[in-house]
């Protein structure tokens, strides 16, 4: 991913944010995921190893990148973070029900909010049930 599609996909981000508004648990943790989503871009395109290059973990982004970012929806549960490649990640909360793989879960993909049942009949809820939560003190490791 060039410079310009992460500078691109960070404006999208902020963008979706913006029109996010406020208010609810649900709101909060869709504003806590395009926060990390932005962090992520930040990471992507301030990669000072020139790798470009998703994290494997939350916690892998550097602290003043995520300094007011939570590991926790707004439910209480661990966010579920999965690189997928290079260029693409799946981030996740499993909802007011804290069960990841239904309808209530708040999904994001490279940026974007994206419903349930589309996100899960192109990837199945296991790949994010899988992950450890990604909680700054090495959690999350394979």
């Amino acid at each position: 991913m060039s410079r310009r599609s992460a500078a691109l996909a960070a404006l999208a981000v902020a963008a979706t944010l913006a029109a996010a508004g406020c208010g609810g648990p649900r709101t909060e943790t869709e504003k806590l995921l395009f926060g990390w989503a932005q962090a992520l871009n930040t990471h992507l395109a301030t990669d000072a190893d020139g790798n470009y290059e998703y994290p494997r973990r939350l916690a892998d982004i550097d602290p003043l990148l995520r300094i007011t970012l939570g590991f926790e929806d707004a439910w209480g549960s661990p966010l579920r973070y999965r690189k997928i490649d290079d260029g693409h990640y799946d981030l996740a909360s499993a909802g007011p029900n804290g069960t990841i793989g239904d309808d209530d879960d708040v999904l994001v993909h490279n940026g974007l909010l994206v419903a349930p049942a589309d996100a899960y009949a192109k990837r199945p809820a296991d790949r994010l049930a899988e992950q450890r939560p990604p909680g700054g003190d090495g959690a999350g490791d394979d």
